[in-house]
């Protein structure tokens, strides 16, 4: 009886002991399988985010060379227009002084223009003051006896050189003053000097 109860026992003992090793087999497999698709999941998701990264990245890279490139782009343009301003600005103002230096050319440019004046009525005249003592003296006693109309001479310290012309009565103006010329010629000479420095765009 003893042995049977012994054999039973040993029976029972080894069952319970494979049982538990199953059991404890399983846990370790079902914490193995887990553990590989947790690292399994936090691998696609580390991937997921590099990914996301290396996206983000090529995006403000490319945006950060777009940006530059306009901003290169800008720059230039800006540069050329300066050196063209800059090379206009010189031609325009050293011409139109040389010319408006020369009291000649002024008398003359003022003889024409009275002369072609076709508004009825007086007219005035406004010169610089620095130039009124010559300027007026010429319009009085040459300008004058040549036309048929009533010349006010008057003097603008606003005007550095040149002179305006209008009805006596006021209504509108022409004015013929160095300002005037210089931005006539460098609206004309900035194409040509953009063309020349650069070619035709």
């Amino acid at each position: 009886m003893e042995d049977k109860l012994q054999v039973l026992t040993e029976k029972i003992y080894s069952e319970g002991v494979t049982k538990a090793n199953e059991e404890a087999s399983k846990i370790i497999d079902d914490a193995k399988k887990e553990a590989e698709s947790i690292v399994a999941n936090a691998k696609k998701e580390a991937e997921k985010i590099v990914a996301d990264a290396n996206k983000k990245s090529e995006e403000l890279r490319k945006n950060v060379s777009s940006e530059l490139a306009m901003s290169a782009k800008q720059s230039v343009a800006a540069l050329r227009q300066d050196i063209v301003n800059l090379i206009t600005v010189k031609v325009a103002e050293g011409s139109v002084k040389k010319a408006f230096d020369d009291a000649e050319f002024v008398k003359t440019l003022l003889a024409e223009t009275v002369k072609g004046w076709n508004v009825s009525g007086d007219m005035k005249v406004t010169v610089p003051e620095k130039d009124a003592a010559k300027l007026e003296d010429y319009i009085k006693t040459g300008i004058a006896k040549t036309i048929d109309k009533g010349i006010i001479v008057e003097h603008d310290g606003d005007i550095r050189a040149g002179f305006k012309v209008s009805p006596a009565d006021g209504g509108f103006q022409v004015s013929f003053t160095d300002e005037d010329f210089e931005a006539f010629f460098k609206n004309y000479i900035r194409p040509r000097t953009n063309e020349l420095l650069y070619g035709a765009e």
